[in-house]
């Protein structure tokens, strides 16, 4: 879904940070023995806090 809100609002961070969370979800797949907790903190913050972030810096203030 993330993937598809950068499409639907042109937003190249969002739809980066969507397959960023995608390619870490196959990861732990691939990988059961790492720790959990860890890739869930470097996969959030990739996949969703630097695009929030840089969605928040580019607004146009009106």
């Amino acid at each position: 879904t993330l993937i598809t809100t950068g499409i639907i609002i042109k937003f190249k961070p969002i739809v980066i940070g969507g397959i960023l969370l995608m390619l870490f979800t196959v990861y732990i797949n691939f990988n059961p023995n790492i720790n959990f907790f860890i890739v869930n903190i470097i996969g959030v913050s990739l996949g969703m806090l630097v695009p929030g972030i840089s969605l928040y810096f580019s607004k146009v203030n009106e």
